[in-house]
């Protein structure tokens, strides 16, 4: 098995194992972010854990945290950034988005750079 994790797709942080016991007998394996706590569904063996956690870290995730971090860097005290299932964005209130989550995170830094220069 290849214990090699990818980092997390949301925060950038090491992904770590985590067993949980569900018998005397068994383990369920996930993989954890080590910082948000971001994890997958139980699975019965860590490889099945691994390969799901390092299929979600692909691009596109990777984006959405990348885009996050970004935005997150340019809050101002009192701002905040939600995210809701929908794939919609929050930015201080005003829903941002409606489509995949990488778009609505490229309209809300687009909006927070508008809002930057009226400021």
């Amino acid at each position: 098995m290849n214990d090699e994790l990818r980092e997390c797709p949301m925060c950038g942080h090491e992904a770590v194992y985590y067993g949980d016991r569900v018998s005397e007998i068994s383990l369920d394996w996930r993989v954890l972010c080590s910082r948000c706590t971001v994890m997958t569904v139980p699975w019965h063996s860590k490889e099945a854990a691994a390969k799901e956690w390092n299929a979600r870290a692909n691009d596109e995730d990777a984006e959405v945290g990348r885009l996050l971090r970004e935005l997150q860097g340019r809050l101002r005290p009192g701002d905040y950034i939600g995210i809701h299932q929908s794939g919609t964005v929050d930015v201080n209130g005003h829903d941002i988005g409606y489509g995949s989550l990488v778009e609505a995170l490229r309209e809300a830094k687009a909006a927070m750079k508008e809002d930057e220069c009226t400021s």
